[in-house]
């Protein structure tokens, strides 16, 4: 691999600058940036509210609750309880199932519920993206640009390497982004808005990700208007998704949440899992290392001419998975939401079977959907029946007495989870051999033929197991490899796995 030169990359990133930032175009980008990011620097922030309390119990250790086998130290997260100066009993972790019922069985015990506080991402986030937001234009029209005026072949021909071409371009708008929020964030410091502290080390990484994705998801745009519409499309979502992917992996644990790339170190430069230096180490050195892979791909694929190529169309790809996404994470995810803004309580009512008939109907009308939106064509049949009816057993035998696992293994215990692992197998039968058959004309009978199993194991996770991905992977595997073919092997290996798990028992608490 030949080195990069930093003479190149300081000329090919001017040579960017005075052609886009020129004349009034520059100076309306600065007035810009400076309006947007002026407010979020200087305005004092409201009084965060106080953090809420942990679970209490009031009075003795009742005996029963010591039977229960719960510890009294705080070790690796875990349940604990710990008695308080003022005589109270601290509650801290998740409620068990049996730490529930020695408390309900202990003689009346006062319990009082508050819901967890959600992390709330700080100022210092929106630095990040508000210097990003104003780049998408830049960053459409740096290779696009090039093309159009004819101007890439010279530079493809001059002493520059693409690697060179693509870092210099990375460096000049994703350099623009790093400048604009750096100085946002050296304002609010010295205002005293927020505390220098390591989240300044995962700040320069959102602009300098986002630059790098939109260099590579314009490379192969033949002019301005096609590179500025993909980038205005997919940029602002692409953040939006890793954002809200990393607060919610982030919200158990902080580390996996920094580990999404551009997403991770969006939100540890708000300081969302507190002051301490992980998060923004992790999300720094995960979006340094997806940038490289972006920028290496784009200079791989850089060319005078646009290359021909066939791409999926993500947009539906993503329509359709945060639509089933939905479907499940309404239906599952209501009774915690109500308990954040309302009811404490309603998650020790919840019960994993309660939305089952819900979530099958609504799987019922998003699988005719699909159907109806990609047309009517058959599926592919398997060309050996018996190899084919094989699999459906092997796959449906594997899920099936995977079930009782999936709570040892569980990477979180809440109702939230148990409900999502309850309308994979049983909860009860009837519906959920409904929205099975459903699930697979969907996942397997129209995003595996149209979009491809990686892409399909991805949507059936997000949808259908994103309290345990690891679930989610493995039961979208197997269920790939099942419906390779036609998706009704794999509608049968669910038939298979229901009929399997249910004399083993309810699956969840």
């Amino acid at each position: 691999m030949t080195p990069l030169r930093p003479a190149r990359l300081w000329a090919i990133a001017r040579r960017d600058w005075r052609r886009e930032l020129g004349g009034r175009q520059g100076a309306a980008t600065a007035l810009l940036l400076t309006a947007m990011l002026a407010p979020a620097a200087g305005l004092p922030a409201p009084a965060p509210p106080p953090p809420a309390a942990p679970w209490t119990v009031s009075g003795d250790i009742p005996p029963r609750v010591l039977a229960a086998g719960i510890p009294v130290v705080s070790v690796g997260g875990t349940t604990h309880l710990r008695r308080e100066d003022d005589g109270r009993i601290a509650v801290t972790g998740p409620v068990s199932p049996a730490l529930r019922a020695a408390l309900d069985g202990s003689g009346g015990v006062p319990v009082h519920l508050r819901p967890r506080p959600l992390p709330i991402p700080g100022r210092a986030t929106w630095f990040g993206l508000l210097a990003t937001s104003t780049l998408t234009g830049a960053i459409a029209g740096a290779i696009s640009g090039e093309r159009s005026q004819r101007t890439l072949g010279t530079l493809l021909a001059a002493s520059v390497t693409r690697g060179e071409i693509v870092v210099g371009k990375w460096l000049a708008w994703g350099g623009l982004g790093v400048l604009a929020s750096g100085i946002a964030a050296t304002v609010a410091i010295a205002l005293g808005r927020v505390p220098a502290g390591p989240w300044l080390v995962a700040l320069p990484w959102a602009p300098l990700g986002t630059a790098a994705f939109g260099l590579w998801l314009v490379r192969g745009a033949g002019d301005p208007l096609s590179g500025t519409t993909a980038s205005i499309r997919t940029i602002p979502a692409l953040l939006g998704v890793v954002a809200l992917a990393a607060w919610g992996l982030g919200w158990s644990w902080p580390l996996v949440g920094a580990a999404v790339p551009i997403g991770g170190a969006l939100l540890a430069a708000g300081s969302t899992w507190g002051s301490g230096w992980g998060p923004p180490v992790v999300g720094a050195a995960s979006s340094a290392l997806a940038s490289a892979a972006l920028l290496a791909a784009t200079a791989a694929d850089l060319d005078e001419t646009p290359p021909e190529r066939s791409w999926p169309p993500l947009a539906a790809w993503a329509g359709w998975t945060a639509v089933a996404a939905a479907v499940s994470g309404v239906v599952v995810g209501f009774p915690a939401l109500w308990a954040q803004i309302g009811d404490p309580a309603v998650l020790a009512r919840f019960r994993p079977e309660m939305p089952a008939w819900t979530h099958a109907w609504l799987t019922v009308w998003l699988a005719a959907a699909a159907w109806a939106w990609g047309g009517a064509t058959p599926p592919p049949t398997s060309s050996s029946p018996p190899r084919g009816a094989l699999r459906a057993t092997v796959a449906g035998l594997a899920l099936g007495f995977a079930a009782p696992l999936t709570d040892a293994v569980a990477l979180t215990t809440s109702p939230v989870a148990a409900g999502y692992r309850a309308l994979l197998w049983t909860a009860p039968l009837a519906p959920t051999l409904l929205a099975s058959v459903a699930e697979e004309a969907l996942f397997r009978g129209y995003l595996q033929r149209r979009f491809g199993a990686a892409a399909t194991v991805v949507a059936w996770t997000l949808a259908r197991a994103p309290a345990n991905p690891h679930v989610g992977i493995a039961t979208g595997l197997l269920l790939a490899w099942a419906g390779v073919r036609d998706w009704r092997l794999s509608a049968a290996a669910r038939v298979i796995a229901c009929a399997v798990s249910l004399p083993l028992g309810p699956v969840g608490p």
